[in-house]
């Protein structure tokens, strides 16, 4: 059986040939016990220069790993901003078909309160000019000895209390105007 050393190993060093009063053995390692080397290992999670130094050990930094390569980097159809494969090659960016947009419905008309439109009271367009049958009158103060009226006339009777076509055939139904 040899000396029986420890051995401390974290990820950035090592320290070893560790002697320790009483000298550790399989029962009193706290690690991984080699019995051909009589050395414990035990993992720790960081191990110094000055603490290995104090314990008597041979401290042995983790050589420095190489940069790692620049992963190759592509940019995704439809966006701007890289996206980077580890350990792959990504094939070259497609043109996506076109898509059709779905036919887009209005919405439905929110009915809107009736509002009835603003009534003015205009007077009635005159009839075209009367022919001679149309404005025959038979009586009225108004119709001359010829027969043929010259103011309003409602039903054969020609009366002049109407100066304009409008008062005449609004306030007499069926009346029409044969005025100039």
């Amino acid at each position: 059986m040899g000396l029986g050393t420890s051995t401390f190993v974290s990820p950035f060093s090592t320290c070893s040939n560790v002697l320790s009063n009483p000298r550790v053995t399989q029962a009193t390692c706290s690690g991984v016990w080699d019995a051909k080397a009589s050395v414990c290992t035990i993992q720790v999670p960081l191990m110094l220069s000055p603490q290995c130094k104090q314990l008597g050990g041979v401290w042995i930094p983790v050589a420095p790993m190489p940069p790692r390569p620049t992963p190759p980097t592509t940019t995704m159809p439809g966006t701007t901003a890289p996206v980077t494969e580890i350990g792959t090659t990504l094939p070259p960016p497609t043109t996506p078909p076109p898509t059709t947009p779905p036919p887009t419905t209005p919405p439905p008309e929110t009915p809107r309160p009736s509002t009835p439109a603003p009534t003015t009271t205009s007077p009635p367009t005159p009839p075209p000019a009367q022919t001679a049958t149309t404005c025959a009158c038979t009586m009225g103060s108004a119709c001359p000895s010829s027969g043929m009226c010259g103011g309003c006339l409602a039903n054969g009777v020609c009366t002049s209390a109407f100066s304009v076509a409008a008062d005449c055939v609004v306030l007499n139904v069926g009346a029409k105007w044969c005025g100039k």
